[in-house]
């Protein structure tokens, strides 16, 4: 049978059934957490991933960036030839056209279903504070100043002991030291929390990071090769969180908030001051906007805690976001992933990684921290 002709085009479409298989699975275990506990991520997700990560974590580069970067070629390479050749085919040209429609759909339709395969169904798992049975609770600006008075006393002390750079600015003098410090970090939790038992995959940094910077990307998880990738471009005020934040999604923590919590859970028990620091830095921040929205007058007396060295850093911080604050490639690549964090669950799409400040404080509530801390109203999460 001859490739373009509408006979042969209509009996390539079944292969799309993919598409109704995955969107069926995906409705049953966002309906069922438990499910996915017991199968998904019980059973399936941690054989998979340390058998690719047994593999990728070998790799000296990401091996998720070179083939992204292979793919887009081939793809573009391929696009060309097939536009080339329905111009020149003019017979053929409209199934040569609809040829090309039908193959990218099926590319991308198990794309799709690797992607949510291999990593993407913990999305509907069953929440972090549940498996380590955090109080459930309203919390108020008072218990969230006290979060944050702990978080800038902690930071504070931490400060002291790191490095600095001519400028006075926090520096990480060896990064791919500190980033083996988080996977020791992630190695020493697992050894008293079983949900952590795996062993924790090599954090790479990325060749095109100052791209990543243009797409307002500090790090990317790909579940595909079971890799946490950084941004390099970066200051390194967040560098060590980022690779935490990103290794906390290999344990197969998809949600935003619950990653960033995990990063801080972590990395607090580091004995590396800059991966500690790193992490303290990156949930303080939080906490304080959170702050900042509920009770001003709070905020401005915690912020006039900080050390003149957290100060310099924020600052350092400050003015890299404002180098991309107006990027229009930024806005789309924030456009998606909020969509992309929305279709998945997350309702608060890119804000979801404030949502960490909820999980702080419940998780701190259940050590005690806000006994002489009066119940103020709610705040609006």
């Amino acid at each position: 049978m001859r490739r373009y002709t509408l006979t042969h085009q209509l009996l390539r479409l079944p292969a799309l059934i993919i598409l109704p298989i995955t969107y069926g699975i995906i409705k049953l275990f966002s309906a069922n957490p438990q499910l996915v506990d017991w199968i998904y991520c019980g059973k399936i997700y941690p054989n998979l991933t340390d058998l690719v990560n047994s593999f990728t974590r070998r790799l000296p580069f990401s091996l998720a960036e070179v083939s992204l970067i292979a793919l887009v070629s081939i793809l573009l390479l391929s696009l060309v030839i097939r536009i080339i050749k329905v111009i020149t085919f003019r017979r053929e040209a409209l199934m040569r056209l609809v040829s090309l429609v039908i193959t990218a759909a099926i590319v991308a339709s198990y794309l799709l279903f690797a992607f949510y395969a291999m990593w993407g169904f913990n999305f509907y798992r069953t929440g972090i504070d549940k498996r380590m049975a955090l109080p459930q609770r309203e919390y108020g600006s008072e218990q969230l100043a006290v979060l944050c008075r702990k978080l800038t006393e902690e930071a504070a002390a931490l400060r002291e002991k790191v490095d600095e750079d001519a400028s006075g600015v926090f520096k990480i003098s060896d990064p791919e030291a500190a980033f083996a410090a988080v996977e020791a970090a992630y190695t020493e939790y697992g050894e008293i929390n079983e949900l952590f038992a795996a062993k924790a995959p090599k954090v790479k940094s990325v060749m095109l990071s100052r791209m990543l910077s243009h797409l307002r990307i500090l790090g990317i998880y790909s579940g595909f090769t079971a890799e946490p990738n950084i941004n390099r471009d970066q200051p390194d005020l967040y560098l060590c969180s980022t690779a935490a934040h990103e290794t906390a999604h290999y344990y197969g923590w998809a949600r935003e908030d619950e990653a960033n919590f995990i990063a801080y859970l972590v990395c607090s028990r580091s004995a590396n001051v800059a991966v500690a620091y790193s992490a303290a830095m990156n949930v303080l921040t939080d906490c304080m906007s959170a702050l900042a929205y509920s009770d001003a007058k709070e905020y401005h007396e915690i912020r006039a805690l900080y050390s003149d060295g957290m100060s310099r850093d924020l600052e350092a911080y400050s003015e890299y976001y404002k180098l991309y604050a107006n990027d229009a490639a930024g806005e789309l690549s924030d456009h998606i992933n909020d969509s992309y964090l929305k279709a998945n669950g997350q309702e608060h799409g890119i804000n979801s990684y404030q949502d960490d400040v909820l999980l702080l404080l419940r998780y701190f509530d259940n050590y005690g921290l806000f006994k002489s801390a009066q119940l103020s109203p709610a705040i609006s999460w």
